[in-house]
Formats: structure tokens, sequence, C-alpha cells
């Protein structure tokens, strides 16, 4: 498990770095704002081990992370990590050749180098709006960079779907902090849950996600999201479970959608 990288001292002053593992522009390919152009920057280390992971290769720290130098044309540069706060903004600036919708924080579990983030990210709010995904494990973490983001993609683990421990006190806990500053700074619809379904999710973990956000706001969005082409072990839901876990879910939630990984059925990785 990856922990806040160490600080590097740097004369008088502090200097936060962090791993990355890349830094690319692509299409959306989950959740409400799916088909959206983003900028993705995927940062090193994970505290979970997901059976349907994407990106297993995010999990540790890498030794270098390749740099896109043109938005998608996956001309990649490696580059030595840890990087650097300046060094972050000058290769986000580098994909600014185009417009995008938002600046995509993600992992691995970004919310592990918050405070590289608590530094870096104020530095770019005026540039893009900041979306975070994460498996929403980390609620102390979340804290720090909380004022930071404009939209945050939280995942509700079922452990039956991602072969991980039970993750619902912290998901509450989560939760409860991102509705608190929802609330403070009257940003409505900045927060969705997405839950990732197999053929193997188990019904009674489902319900208990629907109650968990139904009972600290039944307005947030759900997105169920099948799994799809991880491998032969995690097999995507029958399209009756997804007709009958919807179901279950409005009768929880006003707003459950199905929405499978565009960038997967697009071949976009």
């Amino acid at each position: 498990t990856l922990k806040t990288p160490y600080p590097i001292a740097t004369g008088s002053r502090v200097e936060k770095e962090a791993y990355l593992h890349e830094i690319f522009s692509a299409i959306q390919g989950e959740g409400p704002f799916v088909g959206f152009r983003q900028i993705f920057v995927r940062f090193c280390g994970c505290n979970l081990e997901c059976g349907f992971c994407d990106t297993p290769e995010s999990r540790n720290r890498l030794v270098t992370a390749r740099i896109e130098r043109r938005s998608g044309q996956r001309d990649f540069e490696e580059i030595a990590n840890p990087i650097s706060v300046y060094q972050f903004h000058e290769f986000v600036g580098r994909l600014d050749d185009l417009p995008h919708h938002a600046l995509s924080i993600t992992g691995g579990e970004p919310l592990l180098q918050a405070d590289f983030l608590s530094e870096a990210l104020p530095l770019l709010r005026g540039r893009l709006p900041i979306y975070l995904e994460t498996n929403a494990t980390l609620p102390k973490a979340l804290e720090k960079i909380l004022f930071h983001v404009d939209f945050i993609s939280m995942d509700i683990k079922l452990p039956s779907a991602a072969g991980v421990r039970a993750c619902f006190d912290l998901h509450r806990e989560f939760l409860l902090i991102a509705t608190e500053a929802q609330r403070e700074t009257g940003r409505p619809g900045s927060i969705f849950v997405k839950i990732v379904i197999t053929e193997a999710t188990q019904e009674a973990e489902l319900g208990q996600a629907f109650r968990l956000v139904n009972r600290i706001d039944p307005a947030i969005e759900i997105i169920l999201q099948p799994a799809s082409g991880v491998s032969e072990k995690i097999r995507p839901p029958t399209p009756q479970q997804v007709l009958d876990w919807q179901a279950l879910g409005l009768a929880h939630c006003r707003k459950v959608r199905v929405i499978p990984q565009l960038h997967r059925a697009m071949g976009q990785m």
C-alpha cells in the first residue's frame, strides 16, 4: 500500500512531490460525464486490490511516468518519478492545445497523495474544473483537498464484486464529508456514486449500498456500471440482473442509471 510520498527539502521550503503513472488526453468513459474530453492524471498507488481493476499497473510506485506531448496523439515521453508541483503544472499545460471538460484526478487511488494535491490543485482550478475519481475509503484525505475539487466520482465497493473487504463505514463517512461540503459551496449535483456490478454481486450488499446513499441524500445520482472485459473470472451481470438491481435502487434513490464503460467499447485504454 502506497503512503503519501515523503516531502523533499529545497532550501528553507519543503516541496511536495508525487508519483505518477501517466498524464494524457482522452474521452471520459464512465459516469454521467461519459463522452466528454478530459485530461487524465493517473497517480500511482492504491490501498485496495479490486478483482475488476483495469489499471493494476498503477497500484505501485513506478520509477518513471509517461506524459503525452499532444492531446490524444499518444506520443508519450518517459519522465522520472517523483515529480514536483512545478512539473505537474507544466505537463498538464502541454495538453491545453484543445478545450477539455475537466482535469480528471485518478489512479490507483489519488487521495493517497492528498498532501501533494492540496498544493497542486489550487493553482489549476482557474484553468479547468477538477474531477476526482476515488475509491472513497480515505475520508480524512478528502478533507485536505475537498474545496479544490468541483466533481467527485466516488465508488462504493461491494465485496462480492470487487473481492475486497467491506468498506461501508468508510464510504458513509466519505459521503457525509462530501455532501456537507456540497451544501456549503452550493454546488448541487457535484457528487455521484459509482457501483461496479458483476454476475457475482450479492443483492444484499447492493441493497446496503442503496440504503447508505438514501440515508444521506436520496437525490444523489447512482451509476451502476457492469464490469466488462477484465478477465474470465470477472463475468458481467446478466441483462435481467441489471434490470432487477436498477429497480432495487430506484426503490431507495431517485436517480439510478446504468452506464457501461464507453472507453472499453471504443478500445480506448
